[in-house]
């Protein structure tokens, strides 16, 4: 019986080592890669960096006048006007009148 006691223990020892063997295998593997793209990183970087030395800088001085129009338009956000008084007045900003041969009126009163 302890044999195969010692057997089993051998096999399981085995098994666990075989196991912790492909574990550093693999995490060698991830660490190759990280090593290689941060070795890849670092040198787009200098390549980067070394074109951004070549550039020349200069400075120019560009004048133009600014030319700014105002145009101001009447908006009428909070009128308190009826709809008849807004149609006289949309009709007396265009020239029409509201209805044909008939004048809008003079004063909201009329």
């Amino acid at each position: 019986m302890t044999r195969i006691a010692v057997c089993i223990a051998v096999v399981l020892a085995f098994a666990w080592a075989c196991v912790e063997f492909g574990k550093d295998l693999k995490q060698a593997e991830w660490d190759a890669a990280r090593i290689a793209e941060s070795q890849a990183h670092a040198a787009a970087l200098q390549a980067a960096a070394r074109e951004i030395a070549k550039l020349e800088t200069s400075a120019q001085v560009i004048k133009e006048r600014v030319i700014r129009e105002t145009v101001d338009r009447p908006v009428y956000r909070d009128c308190a006007h009826s709809d008849s008084v807004l149609n006289d007045i949309n009709a007396a900003i265009t020239g029409q009148s509201v209805s044909p041969g008939e004048l809008p009126a003079s004063s909201p009163s009329d």
